[in-house]
């Protein structure tokens, strides 16, 4: 079977910046939608739910990551890691900008877990963008692709059963 993932990122690349920009601006705006929902009162599973609600940063804040990337012409791989942390602390700002967001939301809160989603999804997903790059032998493999999905489900264990560690930010 055929991923036609290959070249992906290099793809993103080359496209005219209005394009990226716009994509860009469409992620933003879901981002902005999604921190605007108002909270749901106790379910019946509130640690699933809250690892599937945690979980739910990393492949949002991973597609930031890497439209903000591809914007900035940022080389994925690079063995230069400057470039590659000014997106993941961009990405981590408009985490921050989502946590404030929230604080004004009823039954919604801001959750240090929160952002660490945010940046493990951006390290995550240019780490994956990058392997897109490569133009021999395995696209993603076995051991490292396994490797960041046991990270990715393993960080949200954590504020699945610890308690909150809110933003340290004056609530409204």
């Amino acid at each position: 079977m055929k991923i036609g993932l290959r070249g992906f990122y290099d793809g993103w690349m080359a496209r005219p910046a209005w394009q990226k920009g716009a994509l860009l601006a469409v992620q933003l705006i879901l981002v902005g939608i999604l921190s605007s929902t108002p909270g749901h009162g106790g379910s019946g599973a509130p640690q699933l739910r809250g690892f599937v609600l945690n979980w739910a940063h990393q492949p949002l804040y991973g597609a930031v990551a890497v439209l903000l990337a591809a914007l900035l012409k940022v080389r994925l791989p690079s063995a230069r890691w400057g470039p590659f942390a000014l997106v993941v602390a961009l990405t981590v700002l408009v985490g921050v900008a989502d946590e404030v967001n929230q604080l004004r939301i009823p039954q919604r809160d801001s959750s240090m877990w929160d952002l660490g989603s945010d940046a493990l999804g951006a390290i995550l997903a240019l780490t994956a963008a990058g392997w897109t790059s490569r133009r021999e032998g395995p696209l993603f493999a076995a051991g490292p692709a396994l490797f960041c999905i046991g990270l990715s489900l393993a960080y949200n264990c954590l504020p699945a059963f610890l308690p909150n560690v809110p933003l340290p930010l004056p609530t409204p």
